[in-house]
């Protein structure tokens, strides 16, 4: 297997971008539903069971904005942090599957182009270890013939 030897970050952006797009979208929503439940429990805590009023919603964002800042920089740090850890976990699990796929795309369009096969090389940690061990033995018969 080859060396780690990449240096690009997105091998392969036609499928990373949009796994990564997903991902951090995913995390954007749960943090929305994260601050609707702060703003929903923060509106109970200080109107007990009074019928919901749209009016009262200002005077708690008012209260999470202004006076209790503090809240707000428990949800923003942490939203930063989680935004950055995971572009940067689903960037690499990306490259994982990009790297191996973009080499047997590259190798085809050779074969395709030249009629000559050499192995596609990948790094023994990538997802399609044994496809490739696979397809570089099916190209080796097919050459012999």
């Amino acid at each position: 297997m080859a060396k780690n030897n990449r240096k690009t970050f997105l091998i392969y952006p036609q499928i990373q971008r949009p796994l990564i797009y997903m991902s951090l979208s995913l995390v954007l929503m749960v943090t929305l539903l994260n601050f609707v439940g702060l703003i929903f429990f923060l509106y109970r805590y200080r109107y007990g069971d009074v019928d919901f009023q749209w009016g009262l919603i200002q005077d708690v964002l008012f209260n999470i904005f202004w006076v209790h800042s503090q809240l707000l920089m428990i949800l923003l740090i942490p939203l930063v942090i989680i935004i950055g850890l995971f572009y940067r976990y689903f960037t690499i699990i990306s490259n994982k599957f990009a790297g191996p796929i973009y080499k047997i795309e590259k190798e085809l369009d050779h074969v395709i182009n030249t009629g000559e096969f050499s192995p596609v090389e990948i790094r023994s940690t990538d997802v399609l270890v044994t496809f490739v061990a696979k397809l570089n033995d099916s190209f080796k018969k097919i050459q012999k013939r």
